[in-house]
């Protein structure tokens, strides 16, 4: 589409297109007005058929609703509650002669006997197979459908009115009118002779109409039985006659009859297709002074731009250029401006030889600047210690270096083929680097909790014990760079030193720092969960001996199997520490209810005392052992260490190789 407006044209193709321009907007608003005037011609026609219908609808329930009328008078007879057929002969008679003309008068019993025909003037008891049907003979008003002679004025429709005596129908009192009534009352209506008027029975059989009455009577309306039950609707279709007509059908309310309207669609259509036919004209003679006028105008234009373009030849060509006289003004002027053009290039075509020269110098010199920083760049990123990726908006790993790859595990070849970070982290869980993507890539999918500069530092663990930090630094394209460092070592060392600050370099307990933490753990569970506790000290006896004796290797080598034989005694959640010396802690928590922590002292005394074989030395020795329960919430952790360490001291004085339990004013000792 856009190629088709881009393509050069001819200046006939554009003056052309002017003229439509100017031309094609009248020619729609002509056919507008037009095409509005042929719709209000046909609506207005459309709405006379409707008009008519409704004035022959109107004309006919007058008729009808008289005749009713003129029946239910006659019915309301004195002669007929007496029984008096012969009476009520003279007012049928007289019905007759002044209001009913060309109708006969029936009289039935209720059991359809015929008592009274004014048509053959006898009173029989022969029943009529037409006035016998049960729709004619209800309590209330009914007319027939047609009932066809052997020709159209031996055709009659009949009205039935019963006749109730004492609230009892005792005679049924019935008109046969002649169906030439409803052919005079179409005539009557003086309708133009373009309209095509018929009325029909309820089962759409051809009562009258105002065309070829007495050739189409009787027959089925085509297109009535469509919509037999709708009150009025729209038809269009052939006619009895065959004329194609637009038509209007009405069912009335009494009896079910219908009028029907039409008008032929030739004329309902004439107003358009005249109406076509002027705008047509309108439209040949507007296209063919307009392309007289282009034709012409495009003839003076076509010369003057041959010119142009035969001294524009000649400027590409850098010949001397003549001034152009056209008829065209502003041709003129471009003659005149390419002439002075050509002169400037003359001038110029110097300087851009010269210009030529620099640049190419220029550029061999950027050329070869480049280089060197690009060689510079790949000598900085292969011997880097840290890892390098650089990752696009869209995702894509732009740039890397072969540390980035050993260190996040996936193949050179791979980075180097500018995948995705989505691909990359396929990778690592096909071969079972990763489970599912670390807090520190699903950044790079979301990049929640990045701001243009500002560093996000995360670090990974692998499997293998591998440390790996990583920093991440958005920057404003967009984009990220990330770097990767490996700090095993020094995140091992960070904690090998949390573990010596926290525990006994001989026997690797706990130490007192770490043992008062969990003594405080211990007191606030009691104060929330209402959880007594036990501490323990416990003493080696006679360790100096032992030490000056055997010396310190010895003394050093027994200390560490002691502490092993009172971690083999304790519970997981118990607590075993160093404090110094041949002096040890424990802390019993959830089993210190009762005898528990006399118990566990005795378990620890058994444990412990005995022959240590060191080095193909024996030594035998004991231990005591200071017990502080606490019963008492809220004690702080120096007033129970108090407590332990004089339960302690109790027990070295009472002869050692025992515990002694501290009690608020006493002390309960008990041996091994």
């Amino acid at each position: 589409m856009f190629d088709f407006f881009s393509r050069p044209r001819p200046v006939w193709f554009y003056l052309g297109a002017l003229c439509a321009a100017l031309t094609i907007p009248i020619l729609i608003v002509t056919a507008f007005m037009t095409w509005n005037f042929a719709a209000a011609e046909k609506a207005r026609l459309t709405r006379d058929v409707s008009d008519v219908n409704l004035q022959v609808m109107s004309a006919l329930e007058r008729q009808l609703t008289a005749d009713v009328a003129m029946m239910r008078v006659l019915a309301t007879s004195p002669a007929l509650r007496d029984d008096d057929i012969g009476s009520f002969r003279v007012q049928a008679h007289a019905i007759l002669r002044s209001d009913l003309k060309g109708a006969e008068i029936i009289l039935e019993d209720a059991a359809g006997h015929t008592l009274l025909d004014t048509g053959e003037d006898i009173g029989t008891s022969s029943s009529s197979a037409m006035l016998a049907t049960p729709e004619l003979r209800q309590e209330r008003p009914t007319f027939s459908g047609l009932s066809a002679g052997k020709t159209f004025t031996d055709s009659a429709y009949f009205v039935t009115v019963p006749v109730k005596i004492l609230d009892n129908v005792r005679y049924y009192l019935i008109a046969r009118m002649p169906v030439q009534r409803l052919a005079d009352l179409i005539t009557d209506q003086n309708l133009d002779p373009g309209y095509f008027v018929s009325i029909v029975d309820r089962n759409n059989i051809l009562l009258a109409r105002s065309a070829e009455n007495e050739k189409h009577f009787g027959k089925q309306l085509p297109g009535a039985a469509a919509s037999h039950s709708k009150a009025a609707f729209i038809w269009s279709g052939v006619n009895p006659q065959g004329v194609p007509v637009y038509g209007v059908i009405r069912r009335e309310k009494l009896n079910g009859w219908a009028v029907t309207t039409g008008i032929a669609q030739s004329l309902l259509h004439a107003p358009l297709n005249r109406s076509l036919l002027w705008f047509l004209g309108l439209a040949g003679v507007v296209f063919t002074i307009g392309g007289i006028v282009a034709f012409t105008t495009s003839r003076i234009l076509t010369g003057a731009v041959r010119k142009i373009i035969a001294i524009a030849g000649q400027l590409g060509e850098g010949k001397d250029i003549k001034t152009i006289v056209t008829p065209v003004v502003d041709a003129n002027i471009v003659g005149t401006a390419f002439k002075a053009a050509s002169e400037k290039l003359h001038l110029q075509s110097e300087a851009l030889v010269s210009a030529k020269k620099t640049l190419e110098r220029r550029v061999e010199e950027r050329t070869a600047e480049l280089a060197a920083k690009t060689k510079l760049l790949e000598t900085t990123l292969s011997n880097m210690d840290q890892g390098l990726l650089l990752v696009d908006r869209d995702g894509v790993i732009r740039l890397h270096n072969a540390k980035a790859a050993d260190l996040i595990e996936v193949p050179e070849d791979l980075l180097r083929t500018h995948p995705r970070v989505s691909d990359a982290v396929a990778y690592q869980k096909r071969l079972g680097i990763i489970d599912e993507a670390p807090e520190d890539v699903e950044i790079m999918f979301s990049r929640d909790g990045l701001v243009a500069g500002q560093t996000t530092v995360h670090e990974r663990e692998r499997p293998n014990g591998r440390v790996i930090e990583i920093r991440t630094v958005p920057l404003d394209d967009g984009s990220l760079i990330r770097t990767y460092t490996d700090v095993t070592l020094r995140k091992h060392a960070e904690r090998h030193l949390q573990f010596l600050a926290r525990h006994d370099s001989l026997t690797a307990l706990p130490n007192r720092l770490y043992f008062r933490e969990r003594l405080e753990q211990a007191i606030a569970f009691d104060i929330r969960h209402n959880s007594p506790f036990s501490v323990l000290f416990i003493d080696v006896d006679h360790f100096k001996n032992i030490n000056d004796i055997y010396g310190h290797a010895v003394g050093d080598a027994l200390l560490m199997q002691v502490a092993s034989r009172l971690k083999s005694v304790l519970r997981m959640e118990d607590t075993v520490a160093r404090f110094g010396g041949d002096e040890f802690a424990v802390l019993q928590t959830g089993g210190a209810e009762g005898n528990g922590a006399a118990d566990l002292a005795r378990r620890l005394l058994q444990a412990t005392s005995g022959t240590y074989l060191i080095d193909d030395i024996s030594v035998t020795v004991s231990i005591s052992i200071g017990i502080a329960v606490c019963q008492t919430q809220g004690i702080g952790v120096d007033a129970l260490l108090r407590n332990a360490d004089s339960a302690l001291y109790q027990a070295k004085r009472s002869g050692r190789n025992r515990y002694c339990q501290f009690e608020e004013f006493s002390f309960a000792l008990a041996a091994s």
